[in-house]
């Protein structure tokens, strides 16, 4: 479904489901139709991840 761009984004796919903004960039980008848009690593994913966790979004790389 990926490769067709069918990956709706959280808030869309759970509209009831109310998501920190934070966190649906972290989890739109991991699941970014292109390779280039997505986190580099999956290292970079956790620490993303951890940022999100933390409460803090500074030097969060999903944050653009």
């Amino acid at each position: 479904a990926a490769q067709r761009g069918a990956v709706l984004p959280p808030r869309e796919a759970r509209p009831g489901i109310a998501l920190p903004p934070l966190l649906c960039a972290i989890v739109a980008r991991a699941l970014a139709r292109e390779p280039a848009d997505r986190h580099a690593s999956v290292r970079e994913l956790q620490e993303d991840l951890e940022r999100f966790l933390r409460g803090s979004a500074s030097g969060c790389t999903s944050w653009r």
